[in-house]
Formats: C-alpha cells, sequence, structure tokens
C-alpha cells in the first residue's frame, strides 16, 4: 500500500502554501472588511426602509446591529492599511 502514515517518513504529496508576500495578503483582508462595511451599510438603511414600509417587529434589529458591523468592518480595515504601511 502506497498510504501516507504519520512516521512512516512518506509525503502525501501535498505541498504547503508558499509563503505569499504580506501586500497580497492585506490586500485581500483588505477588501474582504470593506465588503462587509459596504454591505452592512446597505443592508442597514435596507432594513430600515423594510421597516418602515412594513412594521415588521422582527426588521427592527437591523438599523441598530448593521451599523455596529459596518463600524467594526471599518476600523478594522483601517488597522489593516496601518499595519501595511508600516511594513
Amino acid at each position: 500500500m502506497d498510504d501516507w502514515r504519520p512516521g512512516s517518513g512518506r509525503s502525501s504529496g501535498r505541498r504547503l502554501p508558499e509563503d505569499s508576500s504580506g501586500e497580497e495578503d492585506a490586500g485581500w483582508r483588505e477588501r474582504l472588511w470593506d465588503a462587509l462595511d459596504v454591505g452592512a451599510t446597505l443592508g442597514s438603511i435596507g432594513g430600515a426602509v423594510a421597516f418602515v414600509l412594513t412594521q415588521e417587529a422582527l426588521l427592527v434589529g437591523l438599523p441598530v446591529v448593521l451599523p455596529l458591523l459596518a463600524l467594526f468592518a471599518s476600523r478594522r480595515r483601517e488597522a489593516l492599511r496601518l499595519e501595511a504601511r508600516r511594513a
């Protein structure tokens, strides 16, 4: 059998990913936090409009919670930008 077993000295043929540069790593993370920020902002606006139009009590949380998520995402994005500038 050609199975990989711990301690057998054989590798599974899988390779570990190469270390990518910090710029590329920070780039996708910054885009992720930016997308979360925009999505949460638009979701809070849409949730507020839906609440006003339907008067559904379950929707009252959207305009409250989503701006907090947008604030967290924007702060995290700015922290990543500062970290990238320092490096």
